[in-house]
């Protein structure tokens, strides 16, 4: 249901001045013999994100100005990594007032919470060496930073929480994931993102929302890990093994419409974005060589090698083997928030690598 909007009428002569205030949408009709059968029959919709002054005359509407008065406040942490600074630019392209703070500075401790309304913790160590030395920094940032500022988030009034956690909590199955498959975290970023996620369930209650998302591998221009390497390499190569395995991936900006879905909604619960397509380590680097203007061959003959060391060795495994959700762990709204697919994003990738140069 909208929230409730305010509507002034001054009527001036033969001129209409309307002034509408509020967020959400929702439906008005406008009642004045002159422009009934203009407005009225049709009725007009809109979009309140904003606040808009219109101007009528002679039946015509003048938009006058246009000033952003999104109440909500988002506050992200995480404003250096890659999905945190795409998300702060996603949402203030969409009209949201957005504050983005360091999450290994901690700097959402000098900030008074209660200004917000949603708070996402996109802050996370990934993507280097585990070692025994570093697991307390793992368990530092991944869970007690969380829960930390999920704490003081509840106690300001916060109404909802979303934790960016990881598809690495289930482990490496080798097969798809459903809603039946147990977290079985084998990794120390995935043992703390589930203890992050634990601990934060903990908090919930009617007034303060905890969303969880687990994302896969989310890919874009800036991206980091193994994505980056195998489209670099796919520079390079010009044959590659034609393996049929499943991936699951999602694009960063169906990513951040997913999360900007969830604050707009209020929602709670846990989440598995994807593509709407799986992909395959074979069409992924087929797809970057493509637009880099360069062939690359496929072969068939090391596929019965690779299926005998898959579940034997994980750096095979690893490039080769299946990793992907269940269409239907990922339908969240029919997948709207699926706005671009694997073509248009690599094609993105690539251009901006090589204008970049």
């Amino acid at each position: 249901m909208p929230y409730t909007s305010i509507v002034y009428f001054l009527s001036l002569n033969s001129l209409k001045f309307i002034r509408i205030k509020g967020f959400h949408t929702f439906y008005i009709l406008i009642y004045h013999k002159t422009f009934y059968s203009m407005i009225a029959k049709n009725r007009v919709k809109w979009k309140l994100s904003s606040t808009t002054n219109y101007r009528i005359s002679n039946g015509n509407i003048d938009v006058q100005k246009e000033v952003i008065v999104n109440k909500d406040k988002i506050l992200i942490i995480g404003k250096n990594g890659f999905i945190g600074s795409s998300l702060a630019e996603w949402l203030r392209k969409n009209e949201y007032v957005v504050t983005s703070v360091s999450g290994r500075k901690e700097e959402w401790r000098t900030l008074d919470l209660s200004e917000y309304t949603t708070i996402i913790n996109c802050s996370g160590i990934a993507h280097r060496k585990e070692k025994k030395k570093n697991r307390d920094l793992y368990y530092r940032v991944n869970r007690d930073q969380a829960v930390e500022s999920a704490l003081i988030a509840k106690a300001s009034g916060v109404v909802q929480y979303i934790y960016i956690s990881s598809m690495n909590v289930y482990g490496n199955t080798g097969k798809a994931v459903d809603s039946n498959t147990i977290v079985n975290p084998d990794s120390i970023y995935g043992i703390t993102k589930l203890a992050g996620e634990i601990e934060l369930k903990k908090l919930e209650d009617t007034n303060f929302k905890i969303a969880i998302i687990r994302p896969p591998v989310v890919y874009g221009y800036g991206c980091k890990g193994n994505v980056r390497i195998l489209v670099k390499a796919a520079k390079y190569l010009w044959v590659f093994p034609y393996y049929p395995n499943k991936r699951s991936m999602v694009d960063i900006i169906n990513l951040c419409e997913l999360i900007r879905l969830i604050i707009d909604k209020k929602e709670r619960g846990i989440y598995h974005p994807q593509n709407k397509e799986y992909i395959s380590t074979w069409k992924l680097l087929h797809l970057t060589a493509t637009f880099h203007k360069k062939k690359l061959y496929p072969i068939k003959l090391f596929n019965p090698i690779i299926t005998f060391l898959i579940p034997k060795v994980g750096f095979i495994r690893k490039i080769f083997g299946d990793d992907c959700y269940s269409k239907d762990l990922s339908n969240y709204e029919n997948f709207d928030y699926c706005i671009r697919g694997y073509n248009e994003s690599i094609k993105e990738m690539v251009e901006k690598d090589m204008a970049a140069k």
